[in-house]
């Protein structure tokens, strides 16, 4: 069983939000813990023997106490990192990896005070939390992404992140999730990898004082996440191997700019068919003549497990097969011999609204394009048919993005 030391400035003069740290501490039956205050490992450095973890969890100011900053015990502290053992710094504290020169930059967002961030979308609740890349071992369990917060104005709130800048030596493990959005300017976890050691920052919404909000299971089993993550490899951990086999694999945010690389690719048609596609007339239907006057109508084509949505004069918005998002932002666009693309959206359309599909039609000079959007009743599939009339060949030309976004809550 590891061993976790809390560090505290003061045993007897611990904020409210250090006591409930050092309560949630207190309830773990998987890990033995103690309080270790800074004089004590400056009067005896050999006291971090027998520690596995040290977490300094602590909102009391911004600025780092002075004793924290004595270069002898800051040495021990490296001492301990560099031959083997882990730090969580959590809140305030996550700035004092730059004192043990673990990273060159500072946290450019210290702050402490009362909550004053209104929520994002007008009358709905503030829900905070972590976003990982494509996963690591501190998610396991959170299906990468979590919440930890749900502030309201005046909620006591602490934070040491790095807003619009990057740790020079650290690995950005998640950024801010902000209910159904990622705001990847906010890095609020990084990690530091130091001899044989590792260290984790966790800048903000990681409040443990209220016992009764709504997210305390994330937040507790998300702690725990951490201290297995951060458990020395010398000690041996009571994790059964089919919870292992589970854990997510490691990666990291990475801010490069993006960039597109084509490949080469080619299939076999999935079948040949020299009959046209018949469809059945269908009496429920709308069918609007284009006019320019005309609102950009929202529209959404569902069944049991797809749904497609967008707006009567652009492409498709989103496709979701839940609880993923496979497809966002796509545009359709068309290609006559010698001439340039035409996108579907500086068009004006006919539009044919029937309760199983959405049918546009274009006209391009001499070219008319009829575009049918569909999806399966019962199956995680749909379609874009495409029908040409023209006096010579047309490319259709597709783009989407792809995030594999979760479902909102998860």
């Amino acid at each position: 069983m590891i061993t976790i030391g809390y560090l505290v400035v003061d045993t007897k003069h611990l904020s409210a939000e250090e006591q409930g740290g050092w309560s949630f501490l207190l309830a773990q039956k998987n890990f033995k813990s103690k309080q270790v205050t800074f004089n004590s490992l400056l009067r005896r450095p050999s006291s971090l023997k027998g520690i596995d973890i040290l977490w300094w969890h602590f909102d009391s100011s911004t600025d780092i106490p002075d004793i924290a900053l004595d270069p002898i015990l800051r040495l021990s502290m490296k001492h301990f990192v560099t031959r083997g053992g882990s730090m969580l710094l959590s809140l305030l504290a996550a700035q004092y990896v730059a004192d043990l020169n673990f990273e060159h930059q500072r946290p450019n967002l210290i702050e402490k005070g009362a909550w004053a961030q209104e929520s994002w979308a007008k009358d709905y609740p503030d829900i905070r939390g972590f976003a990982s890349y494509q996963g690591h071992p501190v998610f396991a369990g959170l299906s990468g992404g979590f919440y930890t917060w749900n502030p309201t104005l005046g909620t006591q709130y602490s934070a040491a992140v790095f807003n619009q800048s990057l740790p020079s030596e650290g690995s950005v493990v998640a950024v801010e999730r902000l209910y159904i959005k990622v705001e990847e300017q906010l890095r609020i976890l990084n990690e530091y990898k130091v001899g044989k050691g590792r260290v984790l920052t966790i800048g903000t919404y990681f409040f443990f004082n209220e016992q009764r909000q709504r997210f305390r299971k994330h937040l507790e089993k998300f702690a725990a996440n951490c201290f297995t993550y951060l458990t020395p490899k010398s000690v041996p951990r009571r994790t059964p191997k089919s919870a292992r086999a589970g854990t997510p694999r490691t990666t990291y945010w990475n801010f490069e700019p993006a960039t597109v690389r084509p490949f080469a690719h080619a299939s076999k048609p999935l079948a040949k068919t020299d009959s046209r596609w018949q469809i059945k007339p269908n009496g429920l239907l709308l069918r609007r003549e284009p006019r320019t006057t005309d609102q950009n109508q929202f529209y959404d084509i569902g069944g049991k497990r797809i749904l497609v949505m967008g707006y009567e004069r652009a492409g498709v918005s989103e496709v979701w097969c839940h609880p993923v998002r496979i497809l966002r932002d796509i545009r359709i666009g068309f290609k006559p011999a010698h001439g340039e693309i035409v996108w579907s959206h500086t068009l004006d359309p006919q539009v044919v609204v029937e309760p199983e599909a959405l049918t546009r039609i274009y006209h391009i000079g001499e070219t008319m394009v009829e575009e049918t959007i569909f999806t399966h009743e019962n199956s995680p599939g749909g379609g874009i048919r495409f029908r040409v009339d023209s006096k010579g060949p047309v490319e259709v030309v597709l783009t989407s993005a792809v995030d594999l976004r979760m479902m909102w809550p998860l």
